[in-house]
């Protein structure tokens, strides 16, 4: 079975002085939280570059616990190699 779209319109009515007044309400809200969302923004990732500390990697921190796919070949070609001579 076929359907075709319907063909709705709706009519606006005027409104009456509450839902104005309501309505503008909302908006003023709407505004408020758009303000305060892209003050947040700006001073989280607007500020000067320059003046962020920048994060970075300390050469002291021993990593062997952690994965290396270099050391690992390595590691591997050095047993191969002991198990040729052995």
């Amino acid at each position: 079975m076929k359907t075709e779209p319907l063909d709705v319109h709706i009519k606006e009515e005027p409104l009456d002085e509450d839902d104005q007044d309501l309505q503008e309400r909302i908006k003023a809200i709407e505004n408020e939280n758009v303000e305060k969302m892209m003050a947040g923004k700006r001073s989280k990732g607007d500020s000067n570059p320059a003046l962020k500390k920048k994060i970075r990697k300390n050469p002291d921190v021993d990593t062997s616990f952690l994965p290396d796919r270099e050391r690992e070949e390595e590691e591997n070609r050095l047993r191969e190699e002991l198990r040729q001579v052995s």
